[in-house]
C-alpha cells in the first residue's frame, strides 16, 4: 500500500474435491483479502481478513427440491497479532487473538447458519 507499514494481500484459488463418498465431491472457488496495520504499541498489529468460498456439489441434492446443493460461505475475521511482542521474550513464538463472523448460505435450508467464533492462535517455530 501507499502507507508505510500497512500491507494487504488479495488472492483467489479454486479446488476440485474428490472423495470416496460421492456426496462430498465438489468444485470450490475461493477469494481472500487480508489487511494488516502498521506496528502499534510493542510491535503489535491489527489485522482484518475476508474469505469467501462457494461449494458446487456434483451429486449431493437438496432433499425437497432435488436440485444440486450449492453453498456459499463468508468469513470476516479481525484481531490483533501479538507475535512481535511475544517474540521479544520467546524467539520463534507467534500469537494472534481474533474474532470471526461466519455466514453460510445454502440451497439446502437445513445447512444455513450464522456463527461467531473466538479464534486464538499460537505457534512456535523451532529452527534445526
Amino acid at each position: 500500500s501507499d502507507h508505510p507499514g500497512v500491507y494487504f494481500e488479495a488472492r483467489d484459488e479454486a479446488s476440485r474435491i474428490w472423495s470416496s463418498d460421492p456426496m462430498e465431491e465438489r468444485f470450490v472457488p475461493q477469494a481472500r483479502l487480508e489487511l494488516v496495520s502498521r506496528r502499534l504499541v510493542g510491535g503489535t498489529r491489527l489485522f482484518g481478513r475476508a474469505h469467501l468460498d462457494a461449494s458446487f456439489y456434483d451429486h449431493a441434492r437438496v432433499p425437497v427440491t432435488n436440485e444440486r446443493r450449492e453453498e456459499w460461505r463468508m468469513r470476516l475475521t479481525g484481531g490483533i497479532d501479538l507475535s512481535e511482542l511475544l517474540g521479544r521474550f520467546l524467539p520463534g513464538a507467534r500469537a494472534e487473538l481474533a474474532g470471526q463472523f461466519q455466514r453460510r448460505w445454502s440451497s439446502d435450508p437445513g445447512r444455513r447458519h450464522t456463527r461467531f467464533y473466538l479464534v486464538p492462535a499460537i505457534g512456535y517455530t523451532l529452527p534445526f
